[in-house]
């Protein structure tokens, strides 16, 4: 089951594909220097687009986000 997957991968310390490509992509935008209020909250809300999806599979597996969040973000 997908669940059995994504907990496996997790414990394993890897969500290849999982997500982890689109939550990465995000350090992209934080190059990007809006013009407008307009542009800033889009990009914030690209942002957020871009980190649910394994957010919501992180939290599925019963894993906690934050947790898994800084290992990502210090293995980076």
């Amino acid at each position: 089951s997908s669940l059995y997957s994504v907990q496996t991968a997790i414990r394993h310390g890897c969500i290849s594909g999982g997500g982890l490509a689109y939550y990465r992509a995000r350090s992209l935008l934080k190059k990007l220097v809006p013009k407008s209020e307009g542009e800033r909250q889009g990009i914030e809300a690209v942002s957020n687009a871009l980190q649910t999806p394994l957010e919501v599979m992180v939290r599925n597996s019963g894993a906690d986000w934050r947790f898994v969040q800084k290992g990502i973000d210090e293995s980076a």
